[in-house]
């Protein structure tokens, strides 16, 4: 049996999309680790081809380009991907990271999501507590669901936004309603009361 040596080729698509062996291992939903990773990279062999298409898939690439260049073939290219992972954090902490000159470094916290295209560096993620955004038909956000949030966005009308609360200072997530001069947060959920 020949094995073939692919942990160069993964190691230099790692680098060249700027991933660390933890941000790699999301892309997997986690079913690589990055003790496994490691491991590839550097003894180069022992993956199972179940294990190179997953860490191929979330690399942008396929299991069978990074054989190809790993027998010395052309080398594998990848479309860039401008991804930005963003801390999920407890209603506490989001209360305070606007006002943060900087950001934590990563290991400050335990879970990371992938914002959407064009997010700022501010954004953060949150878990959806409570049912009052759980519509029952059209778009909804059930409770423990992760929303991101970029505060450096402008909210229009009928966007979804986290606003803190005048009276309690609480912050709560609801969809803005303007309506000339006057603004509202409706829940999706009927049950709930609309907030003025």
């Amino acid at each position: 049996m020949i094995e073939i040596d692919i942990g160069p080729v993964l190691k230099r698509i790692r680098y060249e999309r700027g991933l660390t062996l933890q941000k790699l291992s999301r892309l997997t939903d986690d079913k690589v680790l990055p003790s496994n990773i490691s491991r590839i990279e550097s003894a180069g062999a022992g993956a199972t081809l179940k294990t190179l298409t997953t860490l191929a898939n979330a690399l942008g690439t396929s299991p069978s380009d990074i054989l190809r260049e790993a027998e010395g073939g052309d080398k594998v290219i990848t479309k860039p991907q401008q991804v930005l992972y963003v801390p999920v954090l407890s209603w506490v902490q989001a209360g305070t990271w606007t006002e943060s000159p900087e950001q934590p470094a990563d290991g400050d916290y335990d879970e990371w999501v992938e914002a959407p295209r064009g997010a700022s560096r501010k954004a953060f993620g949150l878990r959806v507590q409570g049912d009052s955004m759980q519509a029952p038909i059209g778009k909804s956000f059930p409770e423990g669901c992760c929303i991101v949030v970029d505060p450096t966005k402008q909210a229009d009308n009928r966007s979804f936004v986290v606003a803190r609360l005048a009276d309690t200072g609480e912050h709560t997530f609801k969809q803005l309603i303007i309506d000339g001069p006057h603004q509202y947060l409706k829940p999706l959920n009927p049950s709930y009361r609309t907030i003025e």
